[in-house]
């Protein structure tokens, strides 16, 4: 939070929410069955992007971010 706030500062960004949505993988009945990314940057530019903040990934994070780009690829 305090890097994001620190690129808005600067300008280099326009915004950002925390955890502002959740990503429900339609179809999928166990395991990994939602994604909810740590951040969403705005830039000024109307882009988007999602962030995720982790110490190391597990199995369940990399199904998670697998299944994030293959069921929401224009996000």
């Amino acid at each position: 939070m305090r890097y994001l706030n620190w690129l808005k500062q600067r300008g280099d960004i326009a915004s950002w929410l925390y955890e502002p949505r959740r990503f429900w993988f339609e179809g999928i009945r166990s395991g990994t069955m939602s994604y909810l990314p740590d951040f969403q940057v705005f830039y000024s530019d109307g882009r988007h992007e999602w962030w995720e903040v982790k110490g190391y990934w597990d199995p369940k994070s990399k199904t998670a971010v697998k299944r994030f780009r293959k069921y929401f690829p224009e996000e």
